[in-house]
């Protein structure tokens, strides 16, 4: 049974796939697509597995999330759908970068006096990213620690 002929439209199902038994790798389908005015409700939505969605979307099977963002973004500019904000780009743009070097500033203003106390004590910036690393102690991108993440926490100006 394929998935345009299976009697299981409409209907969504928890924890199982609509045209199938899978219960991994589950997407939620909606059947009038949300760009197209389609609701999230129940009768709109099926509880399929990856391989039925792809499937459902007419797209082989070894199309990656990426690729389906990509057509579909491409399906919806052709209708005439406009993304992203045209009206005040720059401002948007300016308010962003000072949201996200604000946030760097406080966790580097956080994080400072306990690497400058390391320092007093005769630690190397080395063995100071090395501690943090080893008391999973999370950078503010939630990576790891390097001699020039401690480093730049030192050299920021605050």
């Amino acid at each position: 049974m394929t998935a345009s002929t299976s009697p299981a439209l409409g209907k969504k199902r928890a924890g199982k796939c609509n045209y199938c038994e899978a219960t991994t790798r589950l997407h939620t389908h909606h059947i009038i697509p949300r760009s197209l005015g389609g609701p999230d409700e129940d009768h709109n939505i099926l509880t399929v597995c990856k391989d039925h969605h792809w499937q459902l979307h007419g797209i082989h099977e070894k199309a990656s999330f990426s690729e389906l963002t990509k057509a579909g973004m491409a399906e919806a500019k052709k209708r005439g759908a406009v993304f992203g904000n045209r009206t005040n780009l720059k401002e948007a743009q300016a308010k962003g970068a000072a949201a996200v070097k604000a946030k760097a500033d406080a966790f580097a203003m956080r994080l400072r006096p306990i690497i400058e106390r390391l320092r007093q004590t005769g630690m190397s910036i080395r063995a100071i990213a090395e501690q943090f690393n080893a008391m999973s102690v999370p950078t503010a991108s939630n990576g790891s620690w390097y001699s020039k993440t401690v480093s730049n926490i030192l050299t920021r100006p605050v």
